[in-house]
């Protein structure tokens, strides 16, 4: 390893200098290249004895910054100085490939013979693989509770049909069941159901176990797994997900693995395991995702994450905060940097280098370091011998991801409609752009395929199922703002629950035959979500917003003041927020039809 840390040692002795890295940290860190500013090695050193607490990474950069470079250059020298027993990439693109194969890892194809049966133990108690089972499907598939609640019954009963009850012992993973046989124990539940809605709702659940069941990007759970997670943790694994054609597909595959890795987690005092997640949006993005639980409690097992993304808005706030080490490329789109600034404290200055950071510099931030961020220019050397696809990686990334983004005419109507309508439902959409069920739901899959769009199950103010929407992602948005479309318009887009929640206190208020301003201006450009009767101001809050930037405007206000949260566990938030102001009631959304007789009076 003479190549990596050679001209490094010569220019550190004598140890004079301030800032420059210890002895200590050199021979248990990992040599990253050189400060910009005075041209000192930069060391990120997971070790606790001698570096940092917290070995969780993210690298943020845009596409051409040196995001991928970096994060092989870090997998690279930790493999090769680390006392690590294994590295896991899941590796969505299949860019790592190479690299993992010159290392000497190994590369595991999923579509290409890759199996990993979600259903199987891997030591787990059945109820707690059940359980796990039953949340990735609901989370993957944005399912409510009926349909999540007739798929739990049905998992339960194809354990128990093979013979996985009670507290075991269990037959072999080989025995244990297969989506086929969960399908099997739906058409039975069908087959017995009286109600013809019952019969319905479970022919919903079918048509889409079914249709992924059938081979083709599903061929993985089709049979037994030949992968096993001990594999995996124990040597360098590339998981390259590229030969699988359908992005939720990839994205059970990902949470799969996850949640063995999870299940394996024991209190440890020592790194030994890194898995590198780069660009698995909608898995990272939700505050109770594998990611986020790995994240928080895999440093007490031995595990360090690093997750890679483009944009913050695809990682839940509390991956990015949680991590010891941030690694930020070149960002250029506004509202990404202006996310970034404010999750991590930067200033101002640090906000105007993220913008104008050459390609392999980056602005590095560690934790438990308490001066200010440093410009790292990172040392790519080393993975250009490695890696086959260095030069061209780049550009063949950018016109692949150009050819993803191309839109057929059914899916460009149907991603302008949702830009233009933000709260339809599914079927008032089809009918608005001219196309049939089977037109729409091509697009709209294809859609959310290429990452341009997300389905929410949203409820009226009593808890109610209200219907499945749809909202743009940041990179969907992006998408309709380079073919210039409305940037205002799009910038505003993000908050469909916010607008939802309005929309159906209006509702009830022009019931009721109350008059109401919306967006109730308050001078110096600010303004509130409703003003009732001319003495009550409602804001609706979802967490998406400052919610102390909202109190304050509203404590300046001689009126009654409500504010509406979305969830409970917002509300108990925002009421803690609240005790600082005076004269705030701060209810939960269902609680409004309570409110509204005072709203009479």
């Amino acid at each position: 390893m003479a190549k990596i840390l050679s001209f490094d040692l010569a220019g550190l002795i004598p140890i004079s200098k301030p800032k420059i890295p210890s002895l200590e940290k050199i021979s248990s860190g990992v040599y990253l290249g050189r400060m910009c500013v005075r041209n000192i090695p930069f060391f990120w050193d997971p070790d606790p004895l001698t570096g940092m607490k917290n070995p969780h990474i993210v690298v943020l950069g845009v596409t051409g910054s040196g995001k991928s470079c970096t994060i092989k250059t870090i997998i690279t020298i930790a493999w090769c100085l680390l006392d690590l027993e294994g590295i896991l990439v899941i590796d969505f693109k299949g860019e790592y490939s190479s690299l993992i194969e010159n290392l000497g890892g190994k590369v595991v194809y999923f579509g290409k013979g890759g199996k990993i049966n979600p259903f199987e133990l891997a030591g787990c108690h059945v109820n707690d693989r059940i359980n796990q089972v039953v949340e990735m499907f609901k989370a993957l598939n944005n399912w409510g509770p009926r349909q999540t609640n007739v798929f739990t019954y049905c998992v339960k009963r194809a354990y128990a049909k093979k013979g996985f009850v009670g507290n075991g012992p269990y037959p072999p993973d080989e025995k244990a069941p297969k989506l086929k046989d969960v399908i099997e124990q739906l058409k039975e539940m069908r087959e017995n159901s009286k109600s013809q809605d019952a019969k319905n709702r479970i022919d919903s659940l079918l048509e889409y176990l079914e249709r992924t069941s059938e081979g083709g990007s599903y061929d993985f759970w089709s049979s037994s797994s030949n992968v096993k997670v001990s594999d995996l943790l124990s040597s360098l694994v590339n998981i390259d997900l590229s030969g699988v054609n359908d992005i939720k597909a990839k994205e059970f595959i990902a949470w799969t693995i996850l949640q063995y890795i999870y299940a394996q987690l024991k209190g440890i005092n020592k790194l030994r395991v890194m898995i590198v997640l780069d660009e698995c949006h909608r898995i990272c993005k939700d505050k109770h995702s594998l990611p986020v639980k790995l994240i928080k409690e895999g440093r007490s097992a031995g595990f360090a994450i690093l997750v890679g993304t483009q944009s913050p808005f695809d990682v839940d706030d509390e991956i990015l905060s949680n991590a010891g080490t941030r690694i930020i490329h070149q960002i250029d789109k506004s509202n990404y940097v202006y996310e970034i600034v404010k999750t991590l404290g930067l200033t101002k200055r640090e906000e105007e280098i993220i913008k104008t950071l050459g390609r392999g510099e980056c602005l590095i931030q560690i934790n438990s370091d308490p001066s200010r961020p440093v410009v790292v220019k990172v040392d790519y050397e080393l993975i250009k011998d490695l890696d086959t696809h260095f030069e061209k990686q780049e550009v063949e990334s950018q016109v692949s991801e150009k050819r993803e983004m191309e839109l057929e005419d059914n899916e460009m109507k149907l991603l302008l409609d949702i830009l233009h309508n933000l709260n339809s439902k599914i079927v008032e959409r089809y009918k608005r752009i001219g196309i049939n069920k089977y037109q729409g739901n091509k697009a709209q899959r294809k859609l959310m395929e290429k990452g341009l769009i997300e389905s929410l199950i949203l409820k009226d103010l009593e808890g109610k199922y209200w219907g499945k929407a749809f909202k743009l992602t940041e990179k969907g948005k992006a998408l309709l703002e380079s073919l210039g479309y409305d940037s205002k318009e799009i910038k505003r887009l993000g908050g469909i629950l916010h607008r939802h929640i309005i929309k159906q206190i209006e509702d009830l208020l022009t019931k009721e035959g109350l008059k109401y301003q919306k967006e109730f201006p308050i001078g110096n450009g600010r303004t509130l979500d409703l003003l009732v009767e001319g003495k009550t101001v409602i804001e609706v809050e979802t967490g998406e917003s400052d919610i102390e930037n909202n109190l304050n405007k509203l404590s300046e206000l001689n009126y009654n003041k409500i504010v509406v949260c979305s969830t409970y566990d917002l509300k108990k938030k925002v009421e803690g927020m609240a005790k600082n102001f005076e004269g705030i009631k701060v209810i939960e959304a269902k609680e409004f039809l309570d409110v509204l007789k005072s709203l009479k009076s």
